[in-house]
């Protein structure tokens, strides 16, 4: 049976057409949109992204230890990574590039939405109804307007696409479309685990489309599920490991894996969490960046009256589902989709991340069973042409406004927070991420407000005490910054940035000139907790800096065996080396550094500087050479090139490197290097 054409014969490019149209309309607001120091940053970031040295990594891990490249797998969403890596390769750090992939994204998705739509509703038009509702339904700007949300555009995607293929091989019997199916489920998985119930819906979609054959599809098709059974249990399995890994290696209180302290308060706080979200579907009036402690407070009991209300709630759903089995089958298939698309984000087990209660992006599945129950309810006004049309249009008009306001929150990190303590004043993150962003800005009385609050909402997150103490550094109040540093210590999460705590102490030791007690990592060999790379570097530049050279090479070389990844650790182990002029020493550490990361042009230069001045000047050419092609407007390179001619005697070539310095700058240094290479002539 062919899905029917509408009136006026819609076809399919018709409706892809209007979906591009309605998709880039709404979200062409967010390509003007920045960071929001909300994992934006990380994401973005070299070392953030996945990438492919990582993917490389990751299959080393398979070979010699696959339980552990399991765990990477399960819980590093390796996908997302490598598109965010090709759009930095692509575009760089022109951020409109990256949203406007995550646009792009996220209008293939709606075409997957429209494709499976057709399939189960059977009707162009119905099919169109729900992709558009799905495309512009306010929620989604969270997944699409904020760069990490990328994650979840592209599980939507797969996911779409996986379960629009099951049902084709459903209907044709193509063990090929099957198999895609399969294929797809397993990238989704890469891009985000919560696609695990991916193989529970291809189920509830083929009890819905057939119901009569479905104990033979059953029969038929039992292999399959029981593999992904199989492999749903791994990952699980994965993510539990992850956790117990980590509380054992911080060693943290077993109520910190539960929201309110333990499994009781978190049980019973979770029907009014599933509840808001479905409010949200709903009409969501108020949308906020941040759900943590104090947006919902803990519930102590399932007989508090909101706990109630919520389970009354959720109970007539399910039962809505059940009833409308048998006479309304794809109505009652919406409402398990939303169940089932939801279901990863239940917090029934103990975590560390319990505390993440809840986030607007993980509704972008889950939208879609709404967005078919919507459609399949305006369908029952399909005779009224008009009422329908009207309907329809009025819905989807006041979706894409609110969606196109939503948008200008995300703008960058001053608006979204901004915005979300003002939404929710109790939220300590948002209050804690906004004093951060104002002591960046130079705003330090409101940055001082606003991380007061943080604190007092959250006293027992280290990150407001060492924002709170950067500020107080920063305003040279020594003493209070100590203060608060110390209470960081003694918080229950302190042993996840204890490294953090101690280089901020380090730092405010540095800047206070009492350096001597920065130099405990080195006599203390068993305080471990102090060998942090950050603390250790800047102990080790300290050093340098009042000459004591053997002490600041033993501060680097520990933060080399501590982060043998460190680029900043092997860029300063050379830089001591050079000034002590030892020039051997200095290239190897260079040519370490340039072989983990190639790109770094003042490592090349100071190579080709240490080549130079060991009296190998063809090496030092070849390094030149190749600073030069990676960044030919360097005015560093310019002036090096100018530096390694003139101590060659070669006067001409020196002038004409100092030139090219000055042509690119005119400054005091490129005007000091003109004199000296005229001085020598």
């Amino acid at each position: 049976m062919s899905p029917e054409k509408s009136r006026g014969g819609l076809r399919t490019w018709h409706c892809f057409g209007l979906l591009f149209v309605a998709v880039f309309g709404v979200y062409l607001n967010a390509l003007g949109n920045g960071l929001v120091d909300f994992d934006d940053a990380v994401v973005l970031h070299p070392k953030g992204a996945f990438g492919l040295v990582a993917t490389k990594r990751l299959a080393e891990d398979f070979r010699h230890s696959p339980t552990r490249a399991l765990q990477t797998l399960a819980v590093a969403r390796p996908l997302s990574g490598l598109t965010q890596t090709l759009d930095t390769a692509l575009f760089g750090d022109d951020h409109w590039g990256h949203h406007l992939s995550s646009v792009a994204y996220h209008f293939l998705t709606c075409c997957f939405a429209f494709l499976l739509g057709v399939e189960l509703l059977r009707s162009r038009s119905a099919g169109l109804a729900a992709a558009l509702i799905f495309a512009l339904h306010p929620v989604q700007t969270e997944s699409v307007a904020y760069l990490a949300g990328r994650r979840d555009v592209l599980y939507g995607l797969l996911s779409l696409a996986s379960i629009y293929y099951w049902l084709r091989g459903l209907r044709s019997g193509s063990r090929a479309a099957t198999a895609g199916a399969v294929a797809l489920w397993a990238l989704a998985m890469t891009a985000k685990p919560a696609a695990i119930t991916v193989p529970l819906l291809w189920l509830a979609a083929s009890a819905a489309a057939k119901p009569e054959e479905f104990k033979a599809h059953l029969r038929r098709n039992a292999a399959i599920y029981l593999g992904c059974a199989a492999a749903c249990a791994a990952v699980l399995l994965a993510h539990i490991l992850v956790d117990a890994r980590q509380s054992r290696k911080f060693g943290l209180p077993a109520e910190l894996s539960w929201y309110g302290g333990n499994a009781a308060a978190q049980w019973a706080t979770e029907p009014r969490i599933v509840l808001h979200a479905l409010k949200l579907l709903l009409w969501p009036v108020t949308l906020s960046a941040d759900y943590s402690l104090q947006v919902f407070e803990p519930s102590r009991s399932f007989l508090e009256p909101k706990v109630l209300l919520a389970l009354a709630c959720c109970a007539a759903a399910l039962w809505l589902a059940w009833a409308m089995v048998k006479r309304r089958p794809l109505m009652s298939f919406a409402l398990v989709w939303i169940a089932l698309a939801y279901a990863p984000m239940l917090h029934i087990l103990p975590s560390l991340h319990n505390n993440e209660t809840f986030a607007e992006h993980w509704l972008y599945l889950p939208l879609f069973g709404f967005a078919l129950l919507a459609a399949g309810l305006l369908e029952n006004i399909r005779r009224f042409h008009r009422a329908y049309w009207a309907g329809l249009a009025l819905l989807l008009c006041l979706y894409a406004g609110r969606a196109v306001h939503r948008n200008r929150d995300w703008k960058d990190a001053m608006t979204l927070w901004s915005k979300t303590a003002a939404t929710y004043p109790e939220c300590g993150r948002a209050q804690g991420i906004l004093g951060r962003t104002l002591l960046v800005r130079g705003n330090l009385p409101a940055a001082e407000t606003a991380l007061r609050k943080a604190l007092e909402l959250r006293p027992d997150d280290p990150k407001h005490h060492l924002n709170l103490a950067d500020l107080y550094r920063s305003t040279g109040r020594f003493k209070e910054a100590e203060q608060v540093l110390r209470l960081a210590l003694k918080s229950p999460l302190a042993p996840m940035m204890q490294a953090d705590i101690y280089f901020s102490l380090d730092l405010l030791y540095a800047q206070s000139g009492r350096q001597q007690l920065i130099r405990r990592p080195f006599h203390d060999d068993r305080d471990r907790a102090a060998w942090n790379p950050r603390a250790l570097i800047l102990s080790g530049t300290v050093m340098a800096s009042q000459g004591d050279a053997a002490l600041a090479e033993k501060a680097f070389v520990r933060a080399l065996a501590t982060a043998p990844d460190s680029a900043a650790a092997q860029y300063n182990i050379g830089f001591l080396y050079y000034n002590l002029r030892h020039f051997d020493l200095a290239a190897r550490a260079y040519e370490k550094l340039l072989q983990k990361y190639p790109s770094s042009l003042q490592a090349r230069i100071y190579l080709a500087l240490a080549y130079s001045e060991a009296g190998e000047p063809d090496r030092a050419r070849l390094a030149l050479d190749q600073a030069l092609k990676a960044a030919p407007k360097s005015v560093e390179v310019w002036l090096a090139i100018s530096n390694f001619h003139l101590k060659r005697k070669a006067i001409p070539e020196a002038l004409g490197a100092a030139r090219k310095a000055a042509h690119l700058e005119k400054s005091p240094r490129t005007e000091r290097q003109l004199y000296l290479v005229y001085r020598e002539s």
